[in-house]
């Protein structure tokens, strides 16, 4: 009998897993096209004054494995915009539905295991459902959660919630770390934050981060390094690096400024190449304002050829390196960010000026 059953099923003509397969895919091709519209939305208020907010209204969406890694990306880049995002439920209250119409009849089929009882097809497929809508707003919350937003859920009073969400919060703080020993294995963390001694407070903070995955061309992988630690603020000493700036005024509302960033190359780790001294630099500089927005950056690629010579001159006088900057009178924090490419080392160094 099991048999039977057995060769009935595989002649079917209907391929159910391909069509599985295929439903999934088209879902995870919305979800991107929705995380590059986000992504598109912050880019523009990245560039605007003042504290930023995008409220993003959706009955929610389901996130699959394949485009886990895109829902961090547009996440990170709002982070370091200051850009808050604040969500709302388009569903307001509601029930989880996870049956099908009350006068459908119930769906039970055999076992295709002999002695095993029959399987409940719409049980399970009410489970689906349910797991489904609660997955949906999850994704509406982890959006405000990770940005210091507020997700607006459960209520129908939505112009109660536009109000809400339309204004930014009264008081945050942003919360940095460098987790050592951590591994571009590609996959999420988790994070969890606590108030010290035991202080009853609800805090409202992002529950991990995604470690992208270490790239195969090594000098990609030291650019999105560079790119990514620029707007850290933490300071690392892998290399003896020290940052000048100086400036003169262009008139009477704007500056040029310009930054320094000196190399000591003794503690720079050179391979030889052709009876060259050889190590490929990349070295980004940025300004933010004092609400830590990104004003303005530049960065550079420079690849060191040096004789054995000039290699024992230079390590007396070291490499500086000019990056210029026209701005408006104001406070600003300048970062410089300083890899090579041999040993992977990396170097921080912030230094703040006030043009008049």
């Amino acid at each position: 009998m099991a048999a039977n059953a057995d060769s009935k099923v595989n002649q079917c003509p209907f391929n159910l897993e391909g069509a599985a397969r295929r439903i999934l895919q088209e879902g995870d091709l919305q979800t991107d096209k929705t995380y590059e519209y986000l992504d598109r939305v912050v880019g523009n208020l990245t560039s605007r004054p003042g504290q930023r907010v995008l409220v993003y209204v959706s009955p929610g969406f389901l996130v699959g494995q394949s485009v886990f890694a895109n829902s961090w990306e547009w996440i990170e880049k709002a982070i370091r915009a200051g850009v808050v995002v604040n969500t709302i439920d388009a569903r307001g209250l509601y029930t989880p539905e996870g049956m099908g119409d009350i006068d459908a009849p119930p769906r039970v089929g055999p076992n295709l295991h002999s002695g095993d009882p029959a399987i409940d097809y719409q049980g399970i497929e009410g489970q689906y459902r349910m797991q489904a809508q609660f997955e949906s707003g999850q994704v509406l919350a982890s959006m405000a959660a990770n940005t210091g937003g507020t997700y607006f859920h459960n209520r129908n009073d939505l112009d109660m919630g536009l109000s809400q969400v339309l204004s930014a919060p009264d008081v945050s703080y942003i919360l940095g770390f460098r987790p050592e020993g951590a591994t571009a294995d590609g996959k999420f963390h988790k994070l969890k934050v606590e108030v010290a001694n035991g202080k009853k407070y609800q805090i409202q903070a992002r529950n991990g981060y995604f470690a992208r995955k270490k790239l195969d061309d090594p000098q990609e992988e030291a650019r999105q390094e560079v790119r990514e630690t620029l707007f850290s603020q933490d300071e690392v000493a892998s290399l003896p690096v020290q940052l000048k700036t100086e400036f003169y005024k262009v008139d009477t509302a704007s500056a040029q400024l310009t930054v320094l960033t000196h190399l000591d190359i003794q503690g720079v780790r050179f391979r030889k190449v052709d009876g060259r001294n050889r190590d490929d630099i990349v070295l980004a500089t940025g300004v933010f304002d004092r609400n830590g927005q990104l004003v303005d950056g530049q960065m550079k690629e420079i690849a060191l050829k040096l004789q054995d010579s000039t290699v024992e001159r230079l390590r007396q006088s070291g490499l500086t390196f000019k990056t210029v900057f026209t701005l408006k009178s104001g406070s600003y924090l300048v970062r410089s960010v300083l890899r090579g490419l041999e040993g992977d080392q990396l170097t921080t160094r912030n230094v703040t000026t006030v043009i008049p």
